[in-house]
């Protein structure tokens, strides 16, 4: 893995549906003194392309975080450590970052973001750091950016225990007696929920935790 110094000097494979945005991409990192390529190739098809490339970086650009690309990000990690992943997104919240980070991205970055940001995230990557856009790790939970299912791993075990008791129809008493504790500790774990989850009322965590597949 090279570092990149003060000059961007490194090579990046540009992944996205769009070719306006692929072309867009190696425009810009060329203007950096970035080595840069496009893979028009779909996504499942991208790791043979790495393993003929090895570039220092590939760089997705995605509109939001889709379950093939997640197991796509975690298969170069396990088979290419030394090749780092940004991820260019659209719509993302904390979970969605959660799930990439766990799943082999060192970088993600919002579409919002200005080149000097991408370069900045490029420059943390390719020297050993992660970077995380702050608009997408503060942004409240977005059910349109990700399935229910990453959501869980904001969870505590507690916390999903709280949940899949209350899905199930048992009362702030109920619960309580059932995971001996008091329903104060109900009542905060309940709270911390809705908050990480941004759910307001009893149905929501009910819906949610069927959607998730908790109970």
């Amino acid at each position: 893995m090279s570092q990149m110094d003060s000059e961007g000097e490194f090579s990046a494979l540009i992944s996205s549906e769009s070719q306006i945005v692929r072309v867009s991409l190696v425009l810009l990192l060329r203007t950096w003194k970035v080595f840069a390529s496009i893979s028009d190739e779909p996504p499942c098809s991208l790791v043979d392309r790495v393993t003929r490339s090895t570039p220092d970086v590939v760089l997705w650009s995605m509109a939001k975080v889709d379950p093939s690309t997640v197991r796509i990000l975690q298969f170069l990690l396990d088979a290419y450590r030394k090749v780092r992943q940004v991820v260019l997104l659209n719509v993302g919240d904390q979970a969605s970052c959660l799930a990439l980070l766990r799943s082999g991205a060192s970088g993600i970055v919002s579409h919002r973001a200005t080149p000097d940001e991408l370069r900045s995230c490029l420059l943390k990557v390719c020297n050993g750091s992660r970077y995380v856009d702050p608009r997408l790790r503060e942004a409240p939970p977005d059910p349109a950016s990700i399935s229910s299912h990453a959501y869980l791993e904001l969870l505590s075990e507690r916390e999903r225990e709280v949940l899949e008791l209350i899905a199930l129809g048992y009362t702030q008493k109920e619960v309580a007696q059932r995971l001996r504790i008091n329903r104060k500790s109900v009542e905060t774990y309940r709270g911390r929920i809705a908050t990480k989850l941004n759910l307001s009322s009893r149905a929501d965590m009910v819906q949610f935790a069927f959607a998730a597949g908790v109970v």
